[in-house]
């Protein structure tokens, strides 16, 4: 055996085995290290890129010096590979220091780490196979050579991509593939379409969580032993003790102190790097945790008098047609459409500010008497746009309410004084905004408690002078708890509010 040999072999046992031994005696724990160990971990990030760039030219060099001209290049390859051991040993022990300083664990860490260290001890059997290969020039030890260069190359690839998941997110080598290829990594699933009936957890504040801060704090990374992608552990909380979240209480869940931080503060959430929170997000969460952070509570009944409008949005945008969704309100289409059911039917329509972007409201006061169905047919094209309906003292045609029930955005529909029946009724159920409800003087009546049951988004409904009973009114305080029912004439205040004026216009 060579001088080389004698000396390669004790010393890459030495560094595998203190590679091996240092997840054993100094444990990933999750919790945060002195601040001079991350100081120095974080000098991984430079250091990496050597034994990947060492690493990856090894196999050039061999098959260039394969050719006779080239045969020279062949003696720069155990200078480089011995490059490369030092570079991913040193790679390795400041990554580990890093995870301990931050305070981070998880499967997709551990996976990094053990990659890292496989590696490392690879290129140190290559680096020995190869030496004992130019002593005997025996064949099958060069083909062992081969193959554990190659193994050390797939185990850099895949610590590499582990690293850039911990980074960047798991989809961030797959995340701008081709559609086609994409799929093959990410099977596409249907996409649920928000509605008041969706769980506000599930659809709403999980995908924030999962956008945001998935990538630190989940089974792959549980940065400061804190994960948010398991609500048990969530609520629990991480290395500081504070609670994740803390049902019913702002200033006790952790998780909402971070993100509304003063970004320039030590602890703001999400960190340097990553763009924040937007106050749309920090509202839903706020609303989520005040009303008492339930997994199992749609959004119809997560308190839903003071719903967020960024909610509000997403209930519309879903319910509309996609035609609709986007398509900004213009003005000469508002004027020819508002001047043509003026004329034709006698009804107005009007913008709510000088700004188009508030959106306009209908008021059928100086409309004929009896309103077919194509009257708002003629006027869908503004439905994304309409936000209020006042047809006191109409009647409507037996197809009416199911064209009604595309003006998504409505938030409050006046039908006092109409012939609106249980059908009609129930053809609206899907006007998911609707937060006004007027049926004053209808024949609506006990029929209906289980369809006016489903307008889980009502703050109001008036039924002063219908035809349904105190028993009736009873049961739909059960099914609307959040709901303020109006009923009986006697009640002055009430009969005050079915005026019809009172509501043509949203605040």
């Amino acid at each position: 055996m060579g001088i080389r040999l004698k000396i390669l072999i004790p010393l890459g046992i030495l560094v595998s085995l203190c590679l091996l031994a240092m997840p054993v005696f100094f444990p990933l724990t999750g919790e945060s290290g002195a601040d001079m160990v991350t100081a120095l971990g974080r000098f991984h990030i430079l250091v990496l890129h050597f034994p990947i760039a060492f690493l990856m030219i090894i196999p050039v060099l061999e098959i260039a010096g394969s050719f006779k001209v080239l045969n020279h290049v062949k003696q720069t390859i155990p200078v480089i590979l011995i490059a490369a051991i030092l570079f991913s040993a040193k790679a390795c022990v400041l990554g580990y220091m890093l995870a301990a300083g931050e305070g981070d664990s998880g499967d997709l860490l551990m996976s990094h780490m053990w990659a890292g260290i496989i590696t490392t001890i690879l290129m140190i059997a290559a680096l020995i196979l190869r030496e004992l290969y130019f002593q005997n020039r025996s064949k099958p030890v060069f083909s062992g050579y081969l193959a554990v260069l190659a193994g050390s190359l797939i185990s850099l690839t895949l610590g590499s991509h582990d690293g850039a998941s911990l980074v960047h997110g798991e989809d961030y080598l797959t995340d701008k593939l081709p559609h086609s290829l994409k799929r093959i990594f990410h099977p596409e699933h249907d996409e649920e379409l928000l509605t008041e009936h969706s769980l506000v957890y599930d659809h709403v504040i999980r995908p924030i969580f999962e956008d945001n801060c998935y990538v630190c704090h989940s089974e792959a990374k549980q940065k400061a032993d804190f994960r948010m992608d398991d609500f048990e552990l969530l609520l629990y909380g991480g290395e500081s003790g504070m609670a994740g979240i803390e049902p019913g209480s702002l200033e006790d869940s952790e998780v909402f102190y971070r993100v509304t931080l003063d970004p320039k503060k030590k602890g703001f959430m999400p960190p340097d790097g990553n763009d924040p929170l937007s106050t749309d997000e920090i509202e839903m969460i706020r609303w989520w945790i005040e009303n008492g952070a339930s997994t199992d509570k749609t959004i119809a009944e997560l308190s839903p008098a003071v719903i967020p409008d960024a909610v509000q949005q997403l209930l519309s945008t879903a319910a509309a047609p996609k035609s609709e969704q986007t398509a900004p309100m213009e003005l000469e289409t508002f004027a020819r459409l508002s001047t043509q059911a003026k004329q034709t039917y006698g009804i107005d329509v009007i913008l709510n500010s000088q700004n188009p972007a508030d959106g306009a409201y209908i008021v059928a006061r100086n409309a004929q008497r009896e309103l077919p169905a194509i009257a708002f047919t003629e006027l869908l094209p503004l439905a994304p746009h309409v936000t209020s309906i006042n047809l006191w003292r109409k009647q409507l045609d037996a197809k009416s309410p199911g064209q009604l029930a595309k003006f998504s955005a409505v938030k409050q529909l006046h039908l006092n004084e109409t012939n609106i029946d249980q059908a009609g009724l129930s053809a609206l159920t899907g006007l998911n905004n609707l937060k006004l409800l007027n049926l004053h003087s209808t024949a609506i009546g006990d029929e209906s408690i289980e369809t006016l049951g489903k307008f889980k988004m009502l703050n109001t409904l008036l039924l002063t002078d219908s035809a349904i009973s105190t028993n009736g009114v009873e049961q739909l305080k059960e099914k609307l708890p959040n709901c303020e029912i109006l009923a009986f004439s006697e009640n002055v205040e009430v009969t005050a509010k079915t005026e019809p004026d009172t509501y043509d216009k949203t605040e």
